[in-house]
C-alpha cells in the first residue's frame, strides 16, 4: 500500500446475510475473499452511512479501539445506517457488510452479544 493511500475492503451487499448476523443467525460464512488483517487494538474512526447523514443523528464517531467500534455496528447500531457507513482503523477501510464480517471473523477479540 502506498504512503498516504487508503486500503479498501467491501464486501457485496446483501441484505438476507446482514438481518441474519443481526439475528443471531448463520454468521457470515468466508468467501474467497479473505478477511483482511485488522489490528483490533488499534484507534478507530466510524462514518455513519444511510439516514443518519440524512437526519440529525451520529454521523461521525471516535473509538480508542477498533474492536470496540465494530463491536458498536453490529451490536448497538440500526441496520438501516450500515448502507454507505466507512470504518477506518489505520489507512485501512471498511464499508458497510465488511464492518460485519470483522465482527464475525475468528479473529475478533470482544465476545459477542448472545442473540436473543
Amino acid at each position: 500500500m502506498n504512503a498516504g493511500s487508503a486500503e479498501y475492503l467491501a464486501l457485496p451487499s446483501d441484505d438476507a446475510l446482514i438481518r441474519q448476523t443481526w439475528l443471531g443467525q448463520e454468521p457470515f460464512q468466508e468467501r474467497d475473499q479473505t478477511v483482511a488483517t485488522i489490528n483490533y487494538a488499534a484507534a478507530a474512526e466510524f462514518y455513519a452511512g444511510g439516514t443518519a447523514r440524512t437526519s440529525r443523528g451520529m454521523r461521525y464517531r471516535r473509538f480508542a479501539s477498533a474492536a470496540e467500534a465494530v463491536q458498536f455496528v453490529a451490536e448497538d447500531m440500526p441496520p438501516g445506517f450500515l448502507k454507505g457507513s466507512l470504518l477506518e482503523v489505520e489507512e485501512q477501510r471498511f464499508e458497510g457488510a465488511a464492518i460485519l464480517a470483522l465482527y464475525t471473523a475468528r479473529s475478533y477479540p470482544l465476545q459477542r452479544r448472545e442473540a436473543s
